[in-house]
């Protein structure tokens, strides 16, 4: 069984219906609400191959099937070889959209042979997010079909989960003391534990709750929990295909789980063009900026400065384009030349960005160079030495 929240599967129709009954006829989809600005990590358990030897393209599709939002920039995909001989896929989205309550899913194709799969239907909302929590999970080995032992990660989710209340189950023993008549309290064992309540809940996303409680590693907003009640399957609500319900979880006093980014690698600037010394006898007539991963072009601006904090030249986004992962001036431009002198170029943050925004620059030191005359030119070499 495929254990993903976020589920692949070949057909559109398949992923959007997610109940075994024929008397259901009204489909709810905000069991999964992910929030805009965090990233979430989902690892398949297919029965088939989903192969992209990484060439994919991911889209926000709308329950008709449209496609609504190009979101390739922000799907990080590692691909693996089960215990099955089975190639899957650990997948990391980087969620930075906002679509209120509209239901939507996320279509991957293989860009070389056209291959798609489709997820279930989820909200990506901001909306009411404080009745939802964020769940992160993980096992050694097996864990219902899922193969940590080859995809170790973190899975993680946001539900349509939030705490209720405490409830106590403490206990405490007493003893009677002859010489004063008095009852004393001489131990507390002090239990506590946490009630959720689940809303819109289907059978599908109820199913794959009540498994990963259980797994070695249980976090509900990077706090830890464990499980040792089972989740009440409670009834549908009349022909629809939502369930509301509750869970008891143990809190564990424990470190808090720690955010970091598993799969997808931040967005940053890998090389600049120009950089480090550069002769007075060269023509600067373009710069190229180099980012680790494919990007967009914002609105804002690069400036170039003296070393001595004067500002030179603004090249404004409207002058500025971008290929795969290359930044530079659209036409051809012209820096500084013929003079020694050390300059610096700054960048605006959101200028660009990819699968999360650059941060920009901001100093004299990240992107520099330098101008010195060379020690010699032509004219100082002499024919009749050379062979």
């Amino acid at each position: 069984m495929d254990n993903s929240f976020l589920r692949l599967e070949k057909d559109f129709e398949s992923a959007k219906k997610k109940s075994r009954s024929p008397a259901v006829n009204i489909f709810h989809t905000a069991a999964i609400q992910l929030l805009p600005g965090e990233t979430y990590l989902q690892i398949s358990n297919s029965k088939s191959d989903i192969i992209f030897n990484g060439n994919y393209e991911v889209f926000f599709v709308n329950e008709c099937g449209v496609k609504i939002q190009d979101v390739t920039g922000s799907v990080f995909i590692k691909e693996f070889i089960d215990t099955n001989g089975i190639k899957q896929v650990a997948w990391e989205f980087v969620n930075i959209y906002e679509y209120y309550t509209t239901p939507i899913c996320l279509m991957f194709r293989n860009t070389t042979n056209n291959d798609t799969w489709w997820t279930n239907l989820f909200l990506s909302t901001s909306y009411e997010k404080e009745f939802t929590t964020r769940l992160d999970y993980k096992s050694k080995g097996f864990h219902y079909g899922t193969q940590y032992n080859i995809a170790d990660y973190y899975q993680s989710i946001r539900l349509r989960v939030f705490f209720d209340n405490i409830i106590n189950e403490s206990e405490r023993s007493e003893y009677h003391q002859i010489s004063t008549g008095d009852t004393v309290s001489a131990r507390n064992i002090k239990k506590r534990k946490e009630r959720y309540l689940l809303e819109y809940f289907d059978e599908f996303t109820i199913d794959r709750l009540e498994d990963i409680i259980t797994s070695d590693e249980l976090y509900l907003d990077f706090r830890r929990f464990s499980s040792s009640t089972p989740i009440e399957f409670p009834d549908r609500e009349g022909n629809s295909n939502s369930m509301e319900g509750e869970m008891i979880l143990n809190p564990i006093n424990t470190n808090d789980l720690v955010f970091n980014f598993q799969i997808y690698e931040t967005i940053r600037a890998v090389s600049f063009t120009p950089s480090g010394i550069v002769s007075t006898n060269d023509n600067l007539q373009t710069f190229e900026v180099l980012f680790n991963q494919n990007i967009q072009l914002n609105t804002g601006e690069i400036r170039l400065y003296g070393m001595n904090g004067d500002l030179i030249s603004i090249f404004d986004s409207t002058e500025l384009s971008v290929t795969d992962n290359r930044l530079f001036p659209t036409n051809p431009i012209s820096l500084p030349s013929g003079s020694e002198g050390i300059y610096y170029f700054n960048i605006d943050e959101g200028l660009i960005s990819g699968g999360d925004v650059f941060k920009g620059i901001v100093n004299d030191s990240t992107w520099r160079y330098e101008l010195k005359n060379p020690e010699y030119d032509d004219s100082e070499y002499n024919s009749e030495y050379l062979i």
